[in-house]
This record gives structure tokens, sequence and C-alpha cells, in this order.
């Protein structure tokens, strides 16, 4: 096997927009430009904000045998194992917050170690399946939702997102992070939990230093290897410094790098 000569030993791509785009378009360019990397000694894996369920069927295609990066940065794990890495929401906290979340009458999902739950039946249900490709759980009700979920998804209209927002911050901060992925998906995490912190272990978990590990996506977790000084952590920069690192491994881009 050829050894890569610039020294990276692992490369952690952003699954959606990244790696792949809408309805799983450049997935046979992402197997061909992850096997190459893999020829040249690089151990890889992804990231993902998806449940590890719904990311299941794009590690098999990819031949992804590492663990990988779930649920925002609050889970890691292969699959077919046990998480390696997991952080909780307090189970009183999150049906505390599950009992919120339906009086306002919008969908919402637990993410509980590799699955996802919900009570909400129906064609928002279906609907959020066929969009993940994945089978959700669904129970008769929350107190049925088995553990503490790593993270609770909250699908509602784009013009009240905020609002709801605010809301969940200004009540449970800092028991939980509340943040806004999409404009109609807020996503309540446990504290501290991010995609760059899950790079960190991941990579102490191999015995590989930072500098040796090339993190690519749109989010947070790209300046865990490349640390950029100026407060906007513009994107363009990240994907200049990628670049100038795949070129080293012999490509030029990847299929879908936002």
């Amino acid at each position: 096997m050829n050894r890569n000569k610039c020294n990276v030993r692992l490369l952690v791509c952003d699954l959606d927009g990244t790696l792949i785009g809408p309805e799983d378009r450049g997935l046979d360019a992402a197997k061909h430009t992850l096997d190459f990397c893999r020829m040249q000694g690089t151990r890889v894996t992804v990231a993902t904000g998806r449940a590890f369920g719904a990311a299941k069927k794009h590690l098999v295609y990819l031949g992804i045998d590492e663990p990988i990066i779930a649920n925002g940065g609050a889970l890691i794990a292969r699959i077919g194992e046990p998480p390696i890495y997991e952080k909780i929401i307090d189970r009183h906290v999150a049906q505390n917050i599950a009992l919120e979340l339906k009086a306002l009458g919008y969908p919402f999902y637990f993410l509980v170690r590799k699955d996802m739950y919900t009570h909400v039946k129906g064609p928002e249900t279906e609907k959020y399946s066929r969009l993940l490709g994945y089978r959700i759980n669904i129970v008769e009700s929350i107190r049925e939702i088995p553990g503490a979920p790593t993270q609770i998804a909250l699908r509602v209209p784009p013009e009240e997102s905020d609002r709801i927002l605010r809301s969940l911050h200004a009540k449970w901060l800092p028991k939980v992070t509340v943040i806004k992925s999409l404009p109609h998906l807020l996503e309540i995490q446990p504290p501290g939990v991010s995609k760059a912190k899950a790079v960190e272990f991941l990579a102490g978990s191999m015995n590989i230093d930072r500098e040796e590990v090339l993190a690519i996506g749109p989010h947070q977790h790209v300046k865990v290897i490349e640390p950029i000084s100026d407060c906007q952590h513009l994107f363009h920069v990240y994907i200049h410094r990628a670049s100038q690192k795949l070129n080293c491994l012999g490509i030029k881009s990847l299929p879908h790098l936002l």
C-alpha cells in the first residue's frame, strides 16, 4: 500500500452537502474518492448530523468501516458495535422538554443511540422517513422512548423557528444547547456537543495527532484541524486549505464540496 506524502492519516468528511448532494447525487464519485484515499493509506470516515441509523446505508455503500461521527457530534460508533463516545441529555430533562414540544404541536424526534423515535404518527413522520431513507420508530407515548437522547430534533415552520429557538434557549439553557441547523429544523443537544470535539476524540482514540487529520465540511468541525484566526471562520478559507491537502493526495475536489 502506498503511503500518502502529506501525512494525512485520517480524513473526516461531512456527509450531506460535501460527499453527497440532494437525492444522493454524487454518491458513486464519493465512493471512488474515498477508495482512492484508502489506497494511499489514509483512514476515512464521515461526520453527519443524521442519526446513525439514517446514515447506515451510505456507510455500507461507501465502504466505511471506521467509527463515524453521528447525531451532530454526540455519538461515535461503528456499524454493528456499541458507541465508543456518547453525550446524552438527562432523561428527566428530555422528557420535560418533550412535554413542552408536544404542547407546541410540531413534530419532534428523539435520537437515542443509533435510532430515532417519535410519538408522532401520520404523513409528517412518513415524509421525514422517506426523506431520510430510514424507518423512524413510532411509540404510543413519549415516555415509552427508551434511554436518554443524544439529540431532540424539532421540525417547525421556518417563520416560527427563531421565536421557538429563543423560547427554548430562555427556558432550558444551560441544561441543553439549542441550534437551528436548517430554517425548519431545530436541534436540542447536550451542552458542549460539537463535531469538532468528536473529531478530536476520534483522532485520539486512533492515536492520530491532530496535525495528521484532515476534516472537510461546511461546519465548525473543520477548524479543529485548520484553525482560523478570523472570527467569521470563512468557509472559502477552509476549502482552500482543504484543497491544498487533497491535491497532495491526488484529489482535485470532492463531488459536492460546498
